[in-house]
C-alpha cells in the first residue's frame, strides 16, 4: 500500500511538472499548444507510466491515468477553468490510452516468467 501512495505521488508530480514545465518554457497557457509537448512531454508521460508499471505492476493502468489527470488539473489551473474543459478532459483520456496500454504490457511482461 505504501508503494501505491508513492507511485501516485510520482505520477501526479510528473504530470504536473510536464504540463507546467512545458507551458512555462514555451510561454503557452496550454502545453499541448506547443510542439515540445508532443515531442518531449508526451513520451516522457508514457515513460513515467511505464516505469511505475514496472515498479508496481498491480493495477498498472492507474499510473497512466494519474499522470494525465494531473496534467488536466494543471491545465485547468493555468486556464482558470475555461469553458472548454469537457473537451480537454476527453482529449487527456484519449492521450492516456497509449500509456495505459504500455503500462499493462509492461506489467504483464514483468509478471510472466521467461521460458
Amino acid at each position: 500500500m505504501k508503494r501505491d501512495g508513492l507511485c501516485y505521488a510520482i505520477a501526479i508530480a510528473a504530470g504536473v511538472a510536464i504540463w507546467l514545465g512545458i507551458a512555462a518554457v514555451t510561454g503557452r497557457r496550454e502545453a499541448w499548444d506547443a510542439w515540445p509537448y508532443w515531442i518531449v512531454g508526451l513520451p516522457l508521460a508514457y515513460a513515467v507510466a511505464g516505469l511505475l508499471a514496472f515498479a508496481q505492476p498491480r493495477g498498472a493502468w492507474r499510473w497512466a491515468l494519474a499522470v494525465f489527470i494531473a496534467q488536466f488539473v494543471a491545465m485547468l489551473i493555468l486556464a482558470k477553468g475555461g469553458g472548454m474543459w469537457p473537451l480537454g478532459l476527453l482529449m487527456m483520456m484519449v492521450l492516456a490510452v497509449p500509456g495505459v496500454l504500455l503500462a499493462n504490457f509492461i506489467a504483464r511482461r514483468r509478471a510472466t516468467p521467461e521460458p
